[in-house]
């Protein structure tokens, strides 16, 4: 029995991939690599609508909110999402 419910694959499923630093996009590829991979685990699983936001990557939060984070707040006020990864 699967505690995937209809009602959970109804929902958006967002994606929001992190990563920092330059130095982390540079020598972090296999992290990366895996958080994108949870797009495709969402959609192996049952999701159809699946959202990747990766507009922060190279963005340090403590330098500006970056317009990844801005972008799932905005979308997910408006279709309230289903599971969440960062």
């Amino acid at each position: 029995m699967s505690k995937i419910s209809a009602d959970h694959l109804s929902r958006v499923a967002y994606v929001y991939v992190r990563q920092s630093t330059a130095d982390q996009l540079t020598n972090n590829p296999e992290s990366r690599r895996r958080q994108y991979g949870l797009a495709t685990r969402a959609q192996e699983l049952g999701w159809t609508n699946v959202i990747v936001i990766d507009d922060d990557l190279g963005v340090r939060v403590a330098e500006q909110q970056g317009p990844g984070s801005s972008d799932y707040w905005r979308r997910s006020a408006l279709a309230p999402p289903g599971p969440c990864s960062r």
